[in-house]
């Protein structure tokens, strides 16, 4: 009888448990993905540059703001785990090419995370506004740490910067002259 209810019980809990489960992994990835961007960002210090972590805003928060000599990044990280399958030399699983609205990965493509990092450039544009009474262009940027970035020229001219952390990836902010006119800054 205590068998059965054991099993019973087991039975009952183990979707919770796997759906638990699977929102952890998720969350451990986001965090191991926000740590790997703001120890590579905060190599832009030495260059110059201000970093901030974890921007509390109004019901949401910015990952990363940097503020460099040549403008204002608001960087939103996005953890995404490669594709289990892989290859030989030509293997495409570890690339992500940004279309300047799209993030186009090996199995699947979505416009969330750019949509957020603009929204989030708009919210600080604002609030830059508001707090010094002076225009401030603030540049949409999304991290992808762990992905090697195909930039074609549509995703050079976007208005938001799809860039990986990892390497000197993210130095490009502090010394890149020119290199965002004023209608790419939101």
């Amino acid at each position: 009888m205590f068998v059965v209810g054991a099993l019973l019980m087991f039975a009952w809990g183990l979707p919770g448990f796997m759906r638990h489960w699977g929102a952890r992994q998720n969350a451990r990835d986001g965090l191991l993905g926000e740590r790997v961007t703001g120890m590579q960002l905060n190599r832009l210090v030495a260059q110059g540059c201000i970093v901030m972590h974890d921007l509390p805003c109004e019901g949401f928060n910015i990952d990363h703001v940097v503020i460099a000599p040549r403008g204002v990044y608001a960087v939103e990280t996005k953890s995404f785990r490669r594709p289990k399958r892989s290859g030989g030399p030509d293997d495409q699983t570890h690339r992500v090419a940004p279309d300047g609205s799209t993030l186009r990965f090996p199995d699947f493509a979505t416009a969330a995370p750019i949509e957020q990092a603009v929204q989030q450039a708009q919210w600080l544009q604002r609030r830059l506004h508001d707090a010094l009474q002076r225009d401030f262009p603030v540049i949409a940027a999304v991290a992808l740490p762990g992905w090697f970035v195909d930039r074609d020229e549509i995703g050079k001219r976007a208005d938001v910067v799809v860039f990986t952390p990892m390497g000197r990836g993210a130095e490009f902010v502090a010394w890149q002259r020119n290199a965002f006119r004023k209608t790419n800054a939101i």
